[in-house]
Formats: structure tokens, sequence, C-alpha cells
């Protein structure tokens, strides 16, 4: 991804706090823009970072796989070790509806 100004940065922070919170509240269902309203950023703003609800999700998501990637990458160095450290990792718990939610 390009580098973003930093009012873009934080737009896109915000976007994706307010998201991981709607999600876990509401289920993924939550309409857009409920998401830029939590977030306070117009829809239009919203849309120009993540054009639909999947890059949304996406990106909600990204830096918890990329947490397992890593994990997994260093589980490949130490098997027994990496599996072990892997599965704790995998397994923690997801958030109870109305939680916030934030990546490890």
């Amino acid at each position: 991804m390009a580098q973003l100004r930093g009012d873009a940065e934080r737009n896109r922070d915000r976007v994706l706090v307010a998201a991981r919170r709607l999600y876990a509240a509401e289920g993924f269902a939550v309409a857009m823009a409920a998401v830029a309203r939590e977030a306070g950023v117009g829809v239009a703003t919203l849309f120009r970072r993540f054009p639909t609800r999947e890059d949304l999700v996406a990106a909600v998501f990204a830096d918890t796989m990329d947490a397992y990637a890593t994990t997994t990458t260093a589980a490949l160095a130490d098997p027994w070790h990496g599996f072990t450290g892997s599965s704790r990792s995998c397994a923690t718990p997801l958030p109870t509806p109305g939680a916030a939610w934030s990546p490890t």
C-alpha cells in the first residue's frame, strides 16, 4: 500500500477500529454507512479506502492473519515449540458479542 498522508492514515485507522467494534457487536451485516458514522468519517472517505465490504473485512482481519503467518513461519524453525506456540496463537478466543476486538 502506498504511503498515506497523516490524516488519511488516521481516518483509515478510525474506520478499522469502528468496523472491529461494530462487527463484534452486530456481525458482518452492519451497513458501511454505520461504520463510517461510528468512525466519524464520511461515507466517501470509507469507500475511497475500502471500495467493497469484502475489502473492509479483509483489512479488519489482516493484522491477525499476518500474526498467524509470522507464528507459522517461526514454527518451521523449531517444530515442537512452533506447533505449541502456533496452536496457542490460533486458539485465542474470539470476542464475545458486544465486546471490543483488536488484533493480537
